[in-house]
């Protein structure tokens, strides 16, 4: 009895033994499997990024050949397109110098066929009105000077710098010099009562915000339009809410129908700039011109941009001077 249990005791180690083998030998293979996947997992990752990377690579040298391509053709273009245009340029000088010798030509031979010396256009103006374009149309048909005093004369003068006065207030011709200024009439000499039919006296006006922007930035203009105070700004005007430059009073007096016109020996021919351009045909006839299409001034503004608040307050500062201009006929005369 005790025998058959040592015998049996000594069988389950044995196969107990035998099972831990079994286990461990299990174990190891699986091991070692595990570290054939690995390895082979390892191999085949770095086989993908291997291939990922070559193909990055070949991408990358594709696309940086197509950009050498594409410059090298777009330079090829730019080159072509710069030699074109340098073509089409010197082309272009070529016919504009031909045209601008032929507009000359005709403008001279117009000027001959029309220009009469006896005749006189005093262009008045605060400015930024087109007055410029207009003095030289009008010097097509005879002398013109360009005007900015403030105040037209009751009997018509010569300007500045015309008949006895230079702009530097030289004695000359016996008349003493006092700084005359060559846009403001003389007020030292009249014109002589037989000679006012040739004189023609235009004030031309326009919007004067538009005008601020177009001339009033300039101290020197201040000065030239006989502004009291040559600092002004626009900022000054919308901050005092006040027509600091005078521009009304300008306007009015080039414009009321008052007792002063009644002393004045002569008629002054109001413009308004914004109607002039459609109207030229008009205005040739009023004041007695030839009206060729050939010599018809263009419209050349300089376009300035307009803060859309400063315009708002401006056009309530000028609100009453721009509601005169509105009744005005293209024409008016004074």
């Amino acid at each position: 009895m005790i025998h058959n249990i040592i015998t049996y005791i000594s069988t389950k180690k044995e196969e107990q033994c035998q099972i831990r083998q079994r286990v461990k030998q299990q174990q190891e293979q699986n091991k070692l499997k595990q570290d054939q996947q690995l390895q082979d997992f390892q191999k085949h990752n770095l086989a993908r990024k291997q291939h990922q990377q070559q193909v990055q690579a070949d991408h990358l040298k594709k696309r940086d050949e197509n950009r050498r391509q594409m410059q090298e053709q777009e330079q090829t273009r730019l080159q072509e397109l710069t030699r074109l245009q340098e073509q089409t340029r010197l082309q272009e000088l070529t016919e504009f110098d031909a045209n601008i010798t032929i507009d000359l030509v005709n403008d001279i031979e117009l000027r001959k066929k029309y220009y009469d010396k006896t005749k006189h256009y005093y262009i008045c103006s605060y400015g930024g009105c087109g007055s410029k374009i207009l003095t030289n149309y009008l010097s097509h048909f005879g002398n013109v000077y360009h005007i900015h005093s403030r105040n037209p004369p009751t009997k018509l003068q010569y300007i500045g710098n015309i008949n006895g006065v230079n702009i530097n207030g030289v004695n000359i011709n016996g008349i003493n010099g006092t700084a005359s200024q060559y846009e403001w009439f003389d007020n030292t000499k009249e014109i002589k009562e037989e000679e006012l039919h040739n004189y023609k006296v235009i004030y031309i006006y326009r919007n004067p915000i538009k005008a601020i922007y177009s001339r009033f930035l300039s101290p020197s203009h201040l000065r030239n339009i006989q502004c009291t105070n040559t600092t002004i700004t626009i900022q000054n005007v919308i901050d005092n809410a006040k027509d600091l430059y005078g521009i009304e009073e300008f306007f009015d007096n080039y414009t009321n129908n008052n007792n002063n016109k009644e002393k004045r020996n002569y008629q002054i021919i109001g413009v308004k700039y914004e109607d002039f351009f459609e109207h030229i045909s008009y205005f040739n006839t009023s004041l007695g011109l030839p009206d060729d299409e050939r010599i018809y001034p263009k419209k050349i503004e300089l376009v300035r941009e307009i803060p859309l608040h400063c315009h708002y307050l401006l056009e309530i500062i000028y609100g009453n001077l721009i509601r005169k201009m509105d009744k005005m006929e293209f024409i008016t005369i004074v």
